[in-house]
C-alpha cells in the first residue's frame, strides 16, 4: 500500500499529462510534416505500368472518399505500388493504414515498396509487426515477469526504446529485434506499442479479423483504413478463424 497527500497526487497527475501532451504534439507535428512530405511525393520508377496509373488513381479517389475499393489484376502488374503510392498522397492528417497480407512474401513485398518511396528522413513511420513466436529470444516462450528478464520492469525501460524509434521511418522485425535486445524487451510487445502511433502497419490478416488475436489496442481507433493484399484470401482464413471444432476425443474426454 502506498499513501499519498493531494498535494502530491495532484502534481503527479499534471506533470503526468504535460508529458503526455508533449508527446501528443510531437505526433501531430510529424503528421502535418508527412502531409506536406506526401505533396511532393514522387513515384520511384521512371513509367507507370499497363494499369498501374489507373489503379492507382482509383485507389487516391477512395481514400480520399473513404470509400470502398475492390481492384483485381494480374499477378506483376504492380499492384502493392499502385496501393500504397497513392494512399499515402491522400492520406489524412491523423489517418492509419493497416496493410493486411496472408503470407510474409506479401508483407515483403510491401516493405519492399515502402522502402522505394521513403527517404531515410522522412516523416512517415510504418511498422511491421511479427508473430510472438518468431521475435521471442527465450528458448521456450512464457509471457511471465516472473520468468522473462524481457517482461520484468518493462514499462520503465519502454520510453527510451520508443524515443529511439520514433524517428526510423520504416521499423522492420530486425530494427525491433535489435532496439529490444538493447533495451532488455519483449520484442513483440515492443513491436505492438511502436505499431500504435505508426502511419502504416504491415501484419497478418489475424491481427484485424481474428477474435481471438486481434489487436486491441487498435480496436477502438475509427481513424483506421484497410488495405488488403490478396483479399480472395480472406473467406477462408475468416472461417478458420471463426470456427471451433469438437472432436469425439474430445466428449468421450469430458
Amino acid at each position: 500500500e502506498h499513501t499519498l497527500s493531494a498535494t502530491t497526487a495532484r502534481t503527479f497527475l499534471a506533470f503526468a499529462l504535460t508529458c503526455f501532451d508533449a508527446y501528443l504534439q510531437r505526433l501531430n507535428q510529424r503528421s502535418q510534416r508527412r502531409l506536406e512530405w506526401a505533396q511532393t511525393l514522387q513515384f520511384p520508377h521512371a513509367a507507370f505500368r499497363k494499369n498501374q496509373r489507373a489503379m492507382a488513381g482509383q485507389v487516391f479517389k477512395s481514400v480520399s472518399r473513404q470509400e470502398n475499393l475492390l481492384l483485381e489484376a494480374v499477378t506483376g502488374s504492380g499492384k502493392t505500388m499502385a496501393v500504397l503510392f497513392p494512399a499515402l498522397k491522400a492520406q489524412s492528417l491523423h489517418e492509419q493504414f493497416f496493410f493486411l497480407t496472408s503470407r510474409s512474401r506479401g508483407a515483403d513485398a510491401a516493405l519492399s515498396a515502402v522502402e522505394q518511396l521513403v527517404q531515410p528522413t522522412a516523416p512517415l513511420k510504418a511498422v511491421h509487426i511479427t508473430a510472438k513466436e518468431k521475435t521471442c529470444p527465450m528458448a521456450q516462450m512464457i509471457c511471465d515477469a516472473a520468468v522473462c528478464p524481457n517482461a520484468a520492469g518493462y514499462y520503465s525501460r519502454l520510453p527510451a526504446a520508443l524515443s529511439e524509434l520514433e524517428n526510423v521511418p520504416i521499423i522492420s522485425r530486425q530494427t525491433v529485434e535489435d532496439t529490444a535486445k538493447t533495451h532488455t524487451l519483449c520484442p513483440f510487445e515492443l513491436n505492438l506499442d511502436a505499431a500504435v502511433t505508426a502511419d502504416i502497419v504491415i501484419g497478418d490478416y489475424n491481427y484485424v479479423f481474428d477474435p481471438s488475436v486481434r489487436l486491441q489496442r487498435f480496436a477502438y481507433d475509427r481513424q483506421q483504413s484497410l488495405l488488403i493484399d490478396e483479399a480472395h484470401q480472406i473467406s477462408p482464413r475468416v472461417s478458420e478463424m471463426l470456427s471451433v471444432e469438437l472432436t469425439l476425443a474430445d466428449i468421450e474426454s469430458a
